[in-house]
């Protein structure tokens, strides 16, 4: 009899550490996922914000995100512009924390940061936006995801 309960235990405790396991795995599962969908949201969110610059308001290019605003006096309307650093499409929101061209005009820097969904923290990816450098007024070639960047303090 002392065996048999011996061996129960020790059967239940072997299951209990499989099941804790199982769901370590089903929550880092969780996670991978979530990250990915940000990534995803990320991209999506600069892919239209490029677009936008390039179709409407090319001329902010080659500004920093500091002088947007004021640049918005001669490259369209103000409040078009504000809509462009904090934006919403397809049920994603976002914002723009960061637009800085490089030396030499063929680079910008993009920032950009998912408006936080409830229980989640914000994310934010790192872009890098390839311009053509000849052309009156620039123009996007191309958009590369550079990752996701660190995930801010509250209240940024």
């Amino acid at each position: 009899m002392p065996l048999a309960l011996v061996v129960a235990l020790l059967l239940l405790l072997s299951n209990l550490a499989m099941q804790t396991l199982m769901l370590q795995v089903r929550s880092r599962r969780a996670v991978v996922l979530e990250l990915r969908q940000a990534e995803d949201n990320l991209t999506s969110a600069a892919h239209l914000l490029v677009g936008r610059l390039q179709e409407r308001h090319a001329c902010l290019f080659q500004l920093n995100l500091a002088a947007w605003s004021l640049a918005g006096l001669s490259c369209g309307d103000p409040a078009e512009i504000m809509g462009l650093i904090r934006a919403e499409a397809h049920g994603v929101a976002w914002e723009v924390i960061g637009w800085q061209p490089q030396p030499g005009g063929q680079h910008v820097e993009l920032l950009l940061q998912l408006r936080p969904r409830e229980g989640q923290p914000p994310r934010r990816g790192q872009f890098l936006v390839d311009l053509e450098p000849m052309a009156s007024p620039p123009r996007a070639l191309a958009l590369r995801h550079q990752g996701l960047r660190g995930i801010p303090a509250t209240g940024l």
